[in-house]
């Protein structure tokens, strides 16, 4: 399920946004302190209202950025000071108030297509934002490099299917020559990067799978 957060006021508005985002798929938490940010809690996307919170709150989203959480700021006028703020911060769109809802879901699909259904993989304890090299796993979001996320991606197209070493070669580095060394290297290091549970088996001689299960 593809979380969000959304920080907006007054509740009328936010109410029909709500039922807006949650009618397109998405799991809408509402919150109206802002210590949340500060917490190990995951999201895919944080819908902040910057004329409810104050410009300062821009200054929170370069931590933000830093846990490759993207945010969308809602803002009432141009502000040029806001814009400057936002914009330094790393976060680089926002959208204008009053806005169409369409115009809204517009925006999600332009400017986060990491968040379409189609990039996420997940069972009920995990999801893999593809686009984004991120796995998120109950209140803690693992980030990975590209070619890691590149092993993680062919494992969630094929979960609980043993992978040749030479499929994961052509698919990581569009050859099938890649020494088998290297390919135990990178799945070595994915697996320290990702959580205690055991999700990549090695079947010697065979291949690697993805073990997926509700755990």
């Amino acid at each position: 399920m593809i979380k969000i957060a959304l920080f907006e006021n007054p509740p009328k508005e936010n109410n029909v946004l709500y039922t807006f985002l949650s009618s397109k798929g998405y799991q809408i938490d509402h919150y109206s302190d802002l210590k949340i940010l500060d917490s190990n809690s995951v999201f895919n996307l944080i819908i902040i209202d910057i004329d409810t919170f104050g410009p300062n709150v821009c200054r929170s989203f370069t931590k933000l950025n830093e846990k490759n959480i993207p945010i969308l700021p809602l803002i009432s006028n141009h502000n040029i000071t806001v814009l400057i703020d936002c914009f330094s911060s790393g976060d680089h769109h926002y959208i204008k108030k009053p806005y169409e809802l369409k115009e809204f879901e517009l925006h999600l699909n332009r400017l986060y297509p990491s968040l379409h259904i189609k990039d996420i993989h997940s069972n009920n304890r995990y999801f893999f934002d593809e686009k984004r090299s991120t796995l998120s796993y109950y209140d803690k979001n693992y980030i990975f490099t590209k070619n890691e996320a590149s092993l993680i991606s062919l494992f969630m197209k094929k979960k609980n299917q043993i992978i040749p070493e030479q499929e994961i070669s052509e698919y990581i580095w569009k050859s099938s020559h890649c020494k088998s060394a290297t390919i135990r290297a990178l799945i070595t290091k994915t697996q320290k990067k990702l959580p205690p549970h055991k999700f990549i088996k090695n079947f010697r001689g065979v291949g690697y799978m993805w073990i997926d299960t509700i755990i």
